[in-house]
């Protein structure tokens, strides 16, 4: 995970260096005491991502990312010989680390590397007016830099941001050490000579205008770090000195809010503590589970986590979809009618309409709603049509002779003019189901099935009527993919989703259209080895835009390109939906799927919670 927090970052662990002799070691302190880690010394500096979830450093003059318990080490950046990098600073958003790699005249310029060690260049600053160069900086939320410039009696400390011509001074004098509040509007400064007891100041100096307010002077000495939610400001305090400088510190801590500075590290004889970096963690993820005692129960669950009752404070269904339970044939591309609909996709039988499928039908619609049925009398009698009349709402059926035939009804109830058109097999469920969540979140897009390899005259004969230039047409996994190259001219087919399984190509169809820009608040999961969990989630999903992810085999119950596309977009993910019961998505997998998100244990967990109980 590294991206910008889920919301506003909550106040972790506070990591420090404790020298004692010639041992350096890295300890932590939070609310439950002081606690010696296994992680590495970071002699350079050390900086963690915004989530939490990973640290960057520097020992030796490289700059390595961690996970966070230590493992996983990847070097990211290794300077030409003869130099060195140090101080990294992970940029807000996630996507690079900033450090200082050593120049030849004791300075030094800013480069960035991405996390995963590719793209490492130097920032285009403006060129020093100093001799010297830069020899320090700190990372602005906003995307800018402070930097700081050398003068042989003084420093500067000036504001630059990408694009812009020259530098801002606004700080100068025997600064030696800074750190950029998390909120981008001011900066501590540590000025005076730390060595000389009682000659140290810290001031808080205002970004925009440069005015300086001192708030604490006479012990304080190098390094000053923020709390991730900027209430709280860390550094070091002389307890002791000798001729050559501090023999003893500790860490305190100055609440920002009231001036309070209390000792997060007790003082001890003969040791140094000094603050290194104040882990982020991000606020909890909400995981729900939406489960019944069979497939009819988990869709009425999930309808219940989607939508109040009817005329109660909370999302309001305007329409529901009726499917089958017994077969995936009619229903492959109901999902995006349901969220098309806003209403839910219950599953009842074939002969009559299931009591609970009925209660929940009377609270979540209002009166005369329409209740859509999926295919003709040998999928949904007219039985269940008529006892959906009897509870006062208006059933209509939607049909074809066919299984690709009903998919072009009920594209047709979706939209007259569709734009997004999603070609996945409609002899197996996997792909469909992925598609029709992502369908059913797009304005004017419908699913459309393939005879596995091969695309019936009746899906081409509605493309050819339908698909215009500059429309969009997905292949959705390998058969729908094949269908389409085989039935239509490759200029006409926009991408193709070729996993190398089902669940390849869930993460290829997650990356495609929920990351970047478009990462989703919610995600959703459902097992792999059957359809009718993933059928309802999918009509969720389409409401409250999130991809569907399949579970299976493995660690985590997500293959790898599944567990890469959440590391990469977890830090907007705010909700976590697993479709069906302990049994379908065992505990292990749906914790597993939560620690991947967000920081380990850092989520909330939930059981069939009724309405509304999503973001």
């Amino acid at each position: 995970m590294v991206a910008a927090a889920h919301g506003v970052a909550n106040n972790g662990g506070l990591y420090y260096a404790k020298q004692v002799g010639s041992t350096t070691t890295l300890r932590s302190v939070d609310a439950g005491g002081d606690h010696a880690t296994t992680l590495p010394y970071p002699n350079g500096g050390m900086s963690w991502s915004p989530d939490g979830s990973k640290f960057a450093a520097s020992e030796g003059g490289t700059i390595s990312v961690f996970d966070a318990d230590g493992s996983h080490q990847v070097t990211v950046y290794t300077p030409p010989s003869g130099k060195h990098a140090f101080q990294p600073r992970w940029l807000p958003d996630g996507s690079a680390i900033a450090f200082l790699q050593q120049n030849s005249l004791g300075g030094a310029q800013i480069w960035t590397v991405r996390p995963d060690g590719t793209g490492a260049a130097q920032v285009p600053a403006p060129a020093p007016t100093s001799t010297f160069g830069y020899i320090g900086y700190d990372v602005l939320p906003g995307g800018g830099y402070l930097l700081e410039q050398y003068f042989s009696t003084y420093s500067t400390i000036s504001v630059w941001h990408p694009g812009d011509a020259a530098l801002r001074q606004v700080a100068q004098g025997l600064l030696t050490q800074f750190a950029a509040a998390p909120d981008g509007r001011s900066f501590a400064v540590l000025s005076g000579t730390p060595q000389s007891s009682g000659s140290v100041v810290v001031d808080l100096v205002d970004i925009a205008g440069g005015q300086s307010t001192q708030i604490a002077s006479g012990t304080e000495i190098a390094y000053l770090v923020w709390s991730p939610d900027g209430t709280r400001l860390a550094y070091p305090v002389v307890d002791a000195t000798s001729s050559s400088g501090p023999t003893e510190t500790h860490v305190a801590v100055r609440d920002m809010r009231t001036g309070t500075v209390t000792a997060a590290v007790a003082p001890a004889p003969n040791v140094l503590d000094l603050p290194m970096a104040w882990r982020p963690v991000p606020t909890p993820v909400q995981e729900d589970r939406v489960g019944g005692a069979d497939r009819i129960g988990t869709a009425i669950a999930t309808s219940q986590l989607g939508f109040a009752a009817t005329g109660a404070d909370g999302r309001q269904a305007q329409a529901a979809v009726l499917t089958r339970s017994d077969t995936f044939a009619d229903a492959l591309a109901g999902s995006a009618l349901a969220a098309d609909k806003h209403g839910p996709l219950l599953l009842t039988g074939t002969a009559g309409l299931d009591p609970a499928v009925a209660r929940e039908l009377k609270r979540v619609l209002p009166p005369h709603a329409k209740v859509y049925l999926l295919g003709g009398v040998n999928a949904l009698s007219d039985q269940v049509a008529q006892q959906v009349a009897a509870l006062g709402f208006t059933p209509s059926r939607v049909a074809g002779p066919d299984r690709d035939a009903t998919a072009v009804a009920i594209a047709q109830q979706i939209t007259a003019t569709p734009h997004t058109f999603l070609v996945a097999t409609g002899r197996n469920f996997p792909d469909a189901l992925a598609a029709g969540a992502v369908a059913g979140a797009i304005p004017n897009a419908v699913v459309l099935l393939s005879d596995d390899n091969t695309l019936s005259a009746t899906t081409k004969n509605y493309l050819t009527a339908h698909h215009h230039s500059g429309d969009t047409l997905l292949g959705v996994g390998n058969q729908g993919s094949n269908a389409l190259a085989s039935a239509v001219p490759s200029a006409t087919i926009t991408s193709q989703f070729r996993g190398y399984d089902r669940f390849d190509t869930a993460a290829k169809l997650a990356n495609h259209f929920y990351s970047g820009a478009s990462k989703p608040s919610t995600i959703g999961v459902a097992t792999a080895a059957n359809w009718p969990d993933a059928l309802g989630g999918g009509a969720l999903l389409g409401a409250h835009p999130g991809p569907l992810l399949l579970t299976g085999p493995g660690t985590n119950g997500l293959s790898a390109g599944e567990t890469a596309y959440l590391t990469a977009n977890s830090a907007a993910v705010e909700e976590i939906v697993v479709f069906g019961g302990h049994s379908v998505v065992p505990p292990p997998v749906a914790a597993a799927v939560a620690d991947t998100v967000t920081v380990t244990d850092n989520w909330g967990y939930g059981e069939n919670r009724v309405a509304p109980g999503l973001p």
